[in-house]
């Protein structure tokens, strides 16, 4: 996600920055997963929860785009 406020290294064609502000963590103060490729569509992006696993229930649940 870091891509969307400076180019990674080799992206000749990046036009950004795509974001004017840092990156938000998720709610438990750590930084979203994001996947490209994803397995569950395009791309994964999702925060494991208070527990920081995956799965789980209530506040400990793996919130995500799928």
């Amino acid at each position: 996600m870091q891509a969307l406020i400076e180019a990674p290294p080799g992206a000749a064609t990046w036009n950004g920055p795509y974001l004017k502000q840092k990156v938000p963590l998720d709610p438990w103060g750590r930084p979203y997963i994001y996947r490209f490729p994803g397995e569950h569509g395009d791309y994964d992006l999702y925060t494991l929860g208070a527990g920081n696993t995956p799965g789980g229930t209530g506040e400990n649940q793996t919130v995500s785009n799928w």
